[in-house]
This record gives C-alpha cells, sequence and structure tokens, in this order.
C-alpha cells in the first residue's frame, strides 16, 4: 500500500518520540523505578516499525493480524502502568 508524505512524517514524528523517551529512560536509568512504563515504550516502537513496515510492504491482511494480536500485549502493559504507578504513588 502507498504511504502519503504526510503519513509518513507522522509515523516517523511518534516513531523518533518513542525511541527518544525509551533512550531517555535508559540513559538515566528511570527504567529501574520505571520498568514497566520503559517496556511499554519499547513495545510500542518496534510495534510502530513492525506495524509501519507490513502496511508499506506488506497485505491489510497481515497488518490487522499483526495489530489486533499486539494490541493483547499492549492492553497488558498499560494494565501495568496504572498498577506502576499506584505502587509508586501509594
Amino acid at each position: 500500500m502507498k504511504l502519503s508524505a504526510l503519513d509518513w512524517v507522522l509515523w516517523m514524528a511518534g516513531f523518533l518520540g518513542e525511541t527518544a523517551l525509551f533512550s531517555i529512560l535508559i540513559y538515566r536509568r528511570r527504567w529501574r523505578e520505571f520498568l514497566v512504563f520503559t517496556t511499554l515504550i519499547g513495545f510500542t516502537a518496534v510495534k510502530s516499525l513492525a506495524l509501519y513496515s507490513i502496511y508499506a510492504y506488506g497485505s491489510r491482511l497481515w497488518y490487522a493480524r499483526v495489530y489486533y494480536s499486539a494490541d493483547f500485549l499492549d492492553f497488558a502493559l498499560r494494565l501495568g502502568v496504572i498498577w506502576e504507578v499506584a505502587r509508586i504513588v501509594m
């Protein structure tokens, strides 16, 4: 499938933001305190790269399969982030 220039720019901005945040968490060793959040950010960056590649070079069927399969892990990680924040705050 063909991507427009705007689609590519928006995807790249999101991917670079996720990668920058992940790098900062690792560099400043905040991953020790926010392990689940760091895992979520890393997973989101990898998922974004995989979905972009599948969308650009693969089929709609594979894109949908990967997207909805990854949603289960994404949901679990987001619940883990809520637990992690609650644990740190309380």
